[in-house]
C-alpha cells in the first residue's frame, strides 16, 4: 500500500475540451511522472476508448490498458481504473458493480479484468444511501477485502465519509464522501467561498478520516483542467 498523488481528467472529459482517448492517458500519465505523481486515473467510460493501436491495428480495451500499465512503469506511474456501482442500465454503466442481475459484470468480474491487466487500484463510484444495507453498507467490506487479496489498493467515490474500514483495509487509500472542488463546478461560488470551504474541510470533514477532494485547476470561467 503506498498512498500518493494522482492525475485525473474527469472534469476534462465533461468538457469535452480533449477527444478522450489512449493518447489522451499516455498524455496525462507523462504529465504525472513529470510531476513527480505515483499515479494516473483512468476515470469513467474508459472500457470504450481507451484503445491503443500496435503495427497499424486497433487492440482491445484490454490490451490498451496493458500498454497503458507498462508504459507508466517505465515512469514510474501506476494506474487506477474506475468502476461505477450504482446498479444502472449497463448502456449507461457498462462498469457496473450491480450483482444482481442488470449488469454486464460482478464486482469481482470487474476486479479481475483490472488485476489481470496491472492496474494497481480501483476507484469505484456511485455507491446506493446506507438504506440499503447491502449496496450502502456491506459492499464497501467486500470490495476492500476483494481488492486486498488481488494486492490492489481502493478509493471509493460516491460514496460514504469513512467508517473506520481502512483500520481493517489499509489498502483503502481514500475516499470521496467530501464537498471537493469537483463540486464548484456545478456551481457559481465565488473564489471567497471556494477559499473558505476548503479551508475548514481538514477541521471538519477530516475529523471522520481520509478524503478524496477532487483537486482541480479553475479559470476565471470554471475549469481548466484536473
Amino acid at each position: 500500500v503506498k498512498p500518493g498523488r494522482s492525475a485525473w481528467h474527469w472534469h476534462v472529459e465533461v468538457l469535452r475540451t480533449i477527444e478522450r482517448s489512449y493518447q489522451m492517458m499516455v498524455d496525462y500519465t507523462m504529465a504525472a511522472a513529470k510531476m513527480g505523481y505515483e499515479y494516473n486515473t483512468v476515470d469513467g467510460g474508459w472500457d470504450s476508448w481507451l484503445v491503443a493501436e500496435e503495427d497499424g491495428k486497433a487492440l482491445s480495451v484490454q490490451e490498451s490498458l496493458k500498454k497503458l500499465v507498462a508504459l507508466g512503469k517505465k515512469y514510474g506511474v501506476e494506474q487506477f481504473c474506475w468502476a461505477g456501482y450504482l446498479g444502472n442500465p449497463p448502456m449507461l454503466n457498462p462498469n457496473s458493480f450491480e450483482e444482481r442481475g442488470d449488469s454486464p459484470f460482478s464486482s469481482k468480474e470487474i476486479l479481475d479484468i483490472m488485476s489481470d491487466c496491472g492496474a494497481i487500484g480501483a476507484k469505484i463510484d456511485f455507491f446506493r444511501s446506507e438504506s440499503d444495507l447491502f449496496s450502502g453498507v456491506e459492499l464497501y467490506e467486500i470490495l476492500a477485502d476483494y481488492c486486498a487479496n488481488k494486492k490492489m489498493m481502493v478509493n471509493f467515490h460516491g460514496c460514504t465519509k469513512p467508517t473506520g474500514l481502512s483500520a481493517k483495509y489499509p489498502n483503502e487509500v481514500s475516499r470521496e464522501g467530501i464537498k471537493g472542488m469537483e463540486n464548484f463546478f456545478y456551481n457559481t461560488n465565488s473564489y471567497k467561498d471556494i477559499a473558505y470551504a476548503l479551508s475548514t474541510l481538514t477541521l471538519v470533514r477530516g475529523l471522520a478520516g481520509h478524503g478524496d477532494w477532487t483537486p482541480l485547476i479553475h479559470d476565471g470561467l470554471g475549469l481548466a483542467a484536473t
